[in-house]
């Protein structure tokens, strides 16, 4: 239980902290306009409630000091002094009251009184002073003048303020947890676990029997007729063959793969929409896709179209689940690689699309729902886009050719869009690809020298 000495020392302590306070933010309160040396007398009343309040703090710790655990005969003399103090004390404690209801009074000459407060709280250059000076004047504008009374509403002001900011932290971090969570929940109902078994599937170019097609493009996509994997490929075919004839037909099949990437070449680079790869079944189609969407050629004639352009991908397979053979497998396979590592666009489909943090699995999306989300953000032109959809010819029955057709061409008039598909020459989708006026090139015309001496 305090002593009456704790209490003079911590009211001692008080006003000490109150006086200087008071005296350091005098020079900036705004002064009434009768009151032209109330600054130095408040400064002086402040300095002598100081000097007071330190003696009486002083007076106090010297009795509070003896009376400490183990001291028994200290405490017995402090006892027996402590009558001789009691008046010094008492002296002190009035004279401090004495200042306290001088600096007070100082204090309101000095802000004024409460009406005129009310006009410096409207004055313009209120809003320049220190917020607690600010505090200050608010204060004694609502009827607040005691000096208790305003160093405890600014100490409330002060613990109001922490608990403000740590209260607003917490729940920011709240926020953000919650934000992560909806994140991955958003990609993960996106994502089915089969959506790439088809794509891992595919030979991968090393293993495939293409390398004068694959050459060729490395050839043609960077403009160098003396590049060395193409050179050294030459090189080995002319070793191997005495004939003249040979070597003559073998620099025009060069020159006709040659321009068939050119075409294909050219359209990475053009602000054309669509593009189509055909061939015949078993032909390397994937094959092909797979190589033209890891070459780094592709991504550099692609940045020659648009910096930046993203590069997306989805392989059909007929004989897949339904992921992989449907509208929506495709579409929900776009929108997934289209928000990996974008979190600005998946805080504005989590916003602007309510019903997509609900999702928790594949089989909760519609089609309707994956389209609008996916044709939202493509439009909306963040990032120049170029897709890659390989084996139209093996959507599902269900869906068919018309409804997917539809779907592809929704994408390409979206803006900083593209989109190169393959497929078999089916006569539904070649007579729509052809009405259309498509770019195209037929995967035999690349292959057919490869095979020729494959079969030699």
């Amino acid at each position: 239980m305090p002593t009456p000495e704790n209490e003079l020392e911590e009211y001692s302590t008080k006003m000490m902290e109150a006086a200087h306070r008071i005296q350091a933010r005098g020079t900036q309160v705004p002064q009434g306009t009768q009151r032209t040396q109330v600054g130095d007398t408040l400064s002086k009343v402040s300095q002598e409630c100081i000097d007071v309040a330190t003696e009486l703090k002083k007076e106090t710790q010297t009795l509070t000091k003896r009376y400490q655990k183990g001291k028994l005969f200290k405490a017995v003399y402090s006892a027996l002094r402590a009558e001789s103090h009691k008046t010094k004390l008492n002296q002190l404690n009035e004279s401090l009251k004495t200042c306290k209801e001088v600096m007070e009074t100082e204090l309101l000459l000095k802000i004024c009184d409460q009406d005129t407060a009310i006009v410096q709280k409207q004055n313009q250059g209120f809003r320049s002073l220190e917020i607690d000076v600010q505090n200050l004047i608010l204060k004694i504008a609502e009827g607040f003048t005691r000096v208790e009374q305003l160093v405890s509403i600014e100490a409330q002001a002060t613990r109001d303020a922490i608990y403000t900011h740590v209260t607003s932290e917490f729940k920011a971090l709240g926020i953000r947890n919650i934000s992560d969570n909806q994140h991955q929940r958003l990609l993960k109902s996106l994502k089915p676990e089969e959506i790439r078994e088809r794509y891992n599937s595919v030979l991968p170019s090393s293993d495939a029997c293409f390398e004068r097609v694959f050459a060729s493009y490395e050839r043609v996509c960077r403009q160098d007729p003396e590049y060395k994997a193409w050179d050294e490929y030459e090189q080995e075919y002319n070793d191997g063959s005495d004939d003249e004839r040979e070597k003559a037909r073998f620099e025009e099949e060069v020159d006709e793969i040659d321009h068939i990437w050119e075409g294909f070449s050219t359209w990475l680079q053009s602000d054309d929409k669509l593009f189509w790869i055909r061939g015949k079944p078993g032909s390397g189609k994937s094959t092909l896709i797979k190589f033209v969407i890891n070459s780094d050629n592709t991504k550099r004639l692609l940045g020659s179209w648009q910096p930046n352009t993203k590069l997306l991908s989805h392989f059909f397979w007929k004989i897949g689940s339904e992921p992989q053979n449907s509208i929506k497998g495709l579409l929900c396979s776009l929108l997934h690689d289209l928000l990996l590592e974008d979190v600005d666009a998946i805080n504005e489909v989590l916003k602007k699309f309510k019903f997509s943090q609900e999702k928790d699995f594949y089989k909760e999306w519609s089609s309707n729902e994956a389209e609008e989300i996916l044709l939202s953000i493509l439009d909306a032109g963040a990032h120049s886009t170029c897709i890659f959809i390989d084996g139209l010819d093996e959507i599902s029955n269900k869906d068919g050719y018309r409804a997917l057709l539809s779907v592809v061409q929704k994408l390409t008039i979206c803006q900083r869009v593209k989109v190169c598909v393959s497929s078999r020459p089916e006569t539904e989708l070649f007579k729509r690809l052809e009405s259309i006026g498509v770019q195209n090139l037929r995967l035999e015309d690349l292959t057919k020298p490869e095979m020729v001496v494959y079969i030699r």
